[in-house]
């Protein structure tokens, strides 16, 4: 799959090492648009259906990364307590989902963003570097990548944006003047 069609800026590295280096222009919370799987003739399939929810957190400050998708109009449990959930139940609910937590770094030359994943829903994501090609065109965020069960686009739509650093748009940072930021080597 060819990478992202424009080249896009992603930032520096603070002088204190607290931010992660180009995890600016991510920072922030997106909404799923679509989760497109690439078979190896180009056809495409939608593993959540072609309207599925979803959430994206980057936190630029912390190095934190949250990704929650979900197929829409899932069926409800009989209970409200997950623990009573029917054997039936749960084996329809486990492919309509997918999430997983985490850290994150930027390769700006490279164009990637890297999830180092801590943990998520499917257990051999644990401790693994998943690696997405990034590319930015107005409030949307396209992330491409390679795995194990082929080739995905995922697209997100940006809700909000940065909350604190250089992103941040007022309060008492934007009083206090520009972020002095240093280009990492």
């Amino acid at each position: 799959m060819p990478g992202p069609p424009f080249r896009c800026f992603a930032g520096v590295m603070t002088s204190d090492r607290s931010r992660v280096s180009g995890g600016e222009v991510l920072d922030g919370t997106w909404s799923l648009v679509s989760w497109e799987t690439i078979g190896p003739g180009g056809e495409v399939t939608y593993p959540l259906g072609k309207d599925p929810l979803g959430q994206l957190m980057y936190d630029d400050e912390t190095g934190a990364v949250s990704a929650h998708l979900v197929e829409s109009g899932q069926h409800r449990f009989a209970s409200d307590d997950w623990q009573q959930a029917s054997a039936g139940e749960m084996v329809a609910a486990w492919p309509r989902y997918f999430g997983y937590f985490g850290t994150f770094t930027v390769d700006e030359a490279a164009e990637t963003v890297t999830h180092h994943i801590r943990a998520g829903w499917f257990p051999n994501l644990a401790d693994t570097e998943q690696v997405r090609h990034y590319a930015l065109q107005g409030d949307r965020l396209t992330l491409d990548a390679e795995t194990a069960w082929g080739a995905v686009r995922i697209t997100w739509r940006r809700e909000s944006g940065p909350t604190h650093g250089a992103g941040h748009r007022g309060g008492a940072a934007a009083a206090a003047g520009p972020v002095r930021y240093i280009h990492a080597p």
